[in-house]
This record gives C-alpha cells, sequence and structure tokens, in this order.
C-alpha cells in the first residue's frame, strides 16, 4: 500500500471561493481527516461532496474505499472551474441567450405582449365554453 501525504490540493482555495462566487454554500472539512471529502456544497437545494485534486492529483486508497461505504449521494472529483460549472449546471455567461419578443423586439421579461397573449387565448376559451 502506498503512502500519501496528506495536504491540501493547490487549487482547493480558489475552487471553494469560485463555488462561492457561482452561489453555493461552502462547507470546508478538508480539516476533518479519516478520507472525508474536501467540501460540501449547497446549490439550489441539493448537498453535494467534492473532493478537489489538482490536475494531475488522484484519489488516495482510502477516499475511494470511503466513497464506496458512503449510502448518501456520491462523492465527485472536481479539478477546475469547468468541473465546478458542470457540476453545478452552469452555463458561463457569455453562452446565454438573451429572449427577445418576436411581436415588440424587447426583452421577455419586459414584454406585455405574452401576457396580452395569454389573456386573449384565456377569453377565447372562456367564450367558447360560455356558447356550450
Amino acid at each position: 500500500m502506498r503512502k500519501y501525504l496528506h495536504g491540501v490540493d493547490s487549487n482547493q482555495k480558489h475552487l471553494l471561493r469560485f463555488a462561492a462566487q457561482l452561489g453555493a454554500s461552502v462547507a470546508n472539512l478538508s480539516g476533518v481527516g479519516h478520507n472525508i471529502p474536501d467540501a460540501l456544497l449547497g446549490f439550489r437545494g441539493r448537498n453535494i461532496l467534492i473532493e478537489i485534486k489538482s490536475p494531475n492529483g488522484f484519489l488516495t486508497d482510502g477516499q475511494v474505499e470511503w466513497g464506496r461505504h458512503w449510502r448518501g449521494e456520491r462523492v465527485y472529483v472536481v479539478r477546475t472551474e469547468e468541473d465546478l460549472y458542470a457540476l453545478l449546471s452552469i452555463r458561463k455567461r457569455s453562452r446565454i441567450r438573451r429572449m427577445i419578443c418576436p411581436q415588440c423586439g424587447e426583452a421577455v421579461r419586459h414584454c406585455r405582449c405574452a401576457e396580452e397573449q395569454s389573456q386573449r387565448k384565456e377569453k377565447e376559451l372562456q367564450d367558447a365554453l360560455g356558447k356550450q
């Protein structure tokens, strides 16, 4: 069995700070020891255990064994900011498209066309039900 140096991966502080910037609650568990994952994230009603590794890092035998016996949600290995984006299912802002109303050209959240169209459809449905 290999001996491992127990320490904090060089990217851990950065990635935990980045997770907080994305809106996650962050509990740093790296000081607990006993092969427990490095952090617990709370995000959109989910609890997510993560093990942070450097790009060339690997799980220790103890971490693998701990993960096998854990009965909760799986433990995710995070190495980069992109891993956090994927794990939290967040798109980068540059990739998010704004929705534009085709009738008035306004952003959908500021548009009244959809509201007016919805009211018209509701009135038509009530008229059709009233004629029966």
